[in-house]
C-alpha cells in the first residue's frame, strides 16, 4: 500500500483545509466528451454505467434528478455530496467516538417521491473522524428509512462495527479499489466484510483516480488481493461483484446482472485463451472482448471476429481494431470523424496510458 495522500475527500477537493493540494479537473459539459466516457466503458465490455450524466444510445444509463428521470434508462439516485459540499465543516460538531443517539441525515432529493429509487451516495471517501461519522449517519438513517434500495460507494472510513451492519441493513458496499488507494493510500477490507455478509459491488470511480475501465478495475483488485489478503478472491468474485451484485445495488437484479431466460440481453463475449474463464478475465484487454451487446442489439466488436458483410450499416465505424454501431443522426452536434478529433487528448480508449497507479 502507498502513504496515505488524503484522509478525507473534501481534502483534494480544496474546502477542507490550505495544505492539502487541490485535485484540479475539468467537467465533462459536451455530448461528444460523454459519447467518449461511456464508448470507452463499453469497448471494455460495460452494459450500464450509473452516475451523473449520460447520453442516449450507447451503454444503459442509471441515475436522475427530479425532472429529468427520462433521459436514463434505470432511474437511481446518484448522490455525490449526501452530507454536503464541506462534509468536513457540516460534521464539524461532532467527534470520534459518536454517543449512540447523535445523528444527521444524508441529502435526499426524492424524499416527497412515493416510489423512492434507490440511494446511492459516496460515504466514507476518506480514513479520518469525519469519514466515520459519515458511515455511522448514513447507516442510522438506513436503518430508519428501509422503504428504498440502499448502497454506499467507498466505505473505506467505516468502522468495523459498521461493516457488520451492511448485511442486516441490506446495503451494498460499492468498491472502487485504485481509487481509493491512490486517494486515501488504502482501501475497505474486503474480505473482512465478505466475511460479515456484506455484499460487495465493483465500480471505476471517475477517470481522475479511477481505473479507465471495469478491465483495469478487476486487476488493480487483484493486485490489491495477492498483495494485502493473500489471494483471498477470486474472477467468480469479481465477476460477481460486477454483474448480480452491481445489479442489486441499482434495485434491477430482476431485469439484467445473469445470463437467464427474461432478463435483458446485456452480454459480454471475451476471448477464451485457457479453460478458466473467470481467471482469464483478470488479465483480460480491452482487444480481447470481441463483442458487446445492450438489451440484445450489438454495440462494439473486434473487427477481426466479424465479416462485415453480416453487419447492419451502423456498424461500419471503425476505432482501431474495433468497430461501434451507432446511428449518428441521433447526435446532431459531432459525427463519427468529430469524434475522434474532439477527443485526441482525452483518457485513451485501449490504454492505460496516464492511469493513476494500484501501488
Amino acid at each position: 500500500m502507498t502513504r496515505s495522500v488524503y484522509s478525507h475527500r473534501d481534502q483534494w477537493r480544496g474546502v477542507a483545509s490550505p495544505e492539502y493540494y487541490a485535485v484540479e479537473f475539468e467537467r465533462v459539459e459536451e455530448d461528444v466528451q460523454k459519447f467518449w466516457i461511456e464508448l470507452r466503458h463499453l469497448l471494455s465490455g460495460t452494459t450500464t454505467m450509473a452516475g451523473s450524466g449520460g447520453i442516449e444510445g450507447l451503454v444503459k444509463n442509471a441515475g436522475g434528478r427530479p425532472g429529468d428521470e427520462a433521459r436514463y434508462f434505470y432511474l437511481a439516485e446518484m448522490e455525490t455530496f449526501p452530507y454536503g459540499f464541506d462534509a468536513t465543516e457540516e460534521l464539524s460538531g461532532f467527534s470520534c467516538p459518536l454517543a449512540p443517539t447523535e445523528s444527521r441525515d444524508p441529502r435526499s432529493l426524492f424524499l416527497e417521491f412515493e416510489d423512492k429509487p434507490p440511494y446511492v451516495p459516496h460515504i466514507a471517501e476518506g480514513t479520518n473522524c469525519t469519514a466515520e461519522i459519515e458511515g455511522k449517519f448514513y447507516l442510522d438513517y438506513v436503518s430508519k428509512n428501509p422503504e428504498r434500495r440502499y448502497s454506499l460507494i467507498h466505505g473505506v472510513g467505516l468502522s468495523r462495527q459498521d461493516v457488520e451492519r451492511l448485511k442486516d441493513l441490506d446495503v451494498t458496499l460499492i468498491w472502487s479499489p485504485r481509487s481509493n488507494v491512490v486517494l486515501y493510500g488504502t482501501t475497505v477490507d474486503i474480505p473482512n466484510a465478505l466475511r460479515a455478509g456484506a455484499r460487495v459491488a465493483i465500480s471505476t470511480d471517475w477517470s481522475y483516480s479511477g481505473s479507465y475501465n471495469l478491465l483495469e478495475e478487476f486487476r488493480c483488485a487483484e493486485h490489491i488481493d495477492n498483495a494485502k489478503w493473500d489471494d483471498h478472491l477470486s474472477g467468480s468474485d469479481y465477476w460477481r461483484m460486477a454483474t448480480e451484485h452491481a445489479a442489486y445495488s441499482l434495485d434491477v437484479e430482476k431485469l439484467t446482472g445473469k445470463l437467464e431466460q427474461g432478463f435483458a440481453a446485456d452480454i459480454m463475449i471475451f476471448r477464451k485463451r485457457t479453460n478458466a474463464p473467470f481467471k482469464d478475465l483478470i488479465s483480460s484487454e480491452v482487444s480481447d472482448v470481441i463483442a458487446t451487446f445492450v438489451e440484445g442489439e450489438l454495440l462494439s466488436g473486434y473487427s477481426n471476429s466479424f465479416d462485415p458483410s453480416h453487419l447492419p450499416a451502423q456498424c461500419s465505424h471503425r476505432i482501431g481494431q474495433h468497430f461501434i454501431c451507432v446511428d449518428y443522426a441521433k447526435y446532431p452536434s459531432f459525427n463519427h470523424e468529430e469524434l475522434l478529433s474532439s477527443n485526441k487528448n482525452a483518457v485513451p480508449l485501449f490504454s492505460p496510458d496516464r492511469q493513476a497507479s494500484c501501488e
